[in-house]
Parts: C-alpha cells; structure tokens; sequence
C-alpha cells in the first residue's frame, strides 16, 4: 500500500488534475462552439435558399439573436 502523499503533493497534483480537465473542457466548448455555429451557417444557407430575397446579413443577425435566446 502507498503511503499518503503529504498536502503540498495534494495540492499539485489537484493543480495537474484541474489543468488537464479545464484543457478538456475548453477543447470540448471550443468544438461545441464551432458545431453550433455551422449548424446555424446551414440554416442560414437553406433560410436564404427559401427566401432569396431576403440579405444574408439579416439572416445573421437573426441567427446571432437566436444564439444569444438560447
């Protein structure tokens, strides 16, 4: 059985522990950020498909409103 670490040990290795997992998390919402926003140049592409006389920039900006609804 090992012996438990002294809490300086403890603290650095809660230290490396939060580093890897706050990297995970940041890569995960990064990706998830990226999804969301070609899922919405995709409705904005097919919106725009529907509605050919509406501006892209309208479309945008709804999309942005939307983004920030929810």
């Amino acid at each position: 059985m090992s012996e438990a670490p002294d809490r300086l040990d403890l603290e650095s290795e809660l230290a490396r522990l939060l580093a890897i997992e706050t990297a995970q998390y940041e890569d995960f919402m990064l990706t998830r950020f990226a999804v969301r926003r070609q899922i919405a140049r995709h409705a904005v592409d097919r919106a725009r498909e529907l509605y050919p006389e509406v501006p892209r920039s309208q479309w945008m900006a709804a999309a942005v409103q939307l983004r920030r609804a929810g």
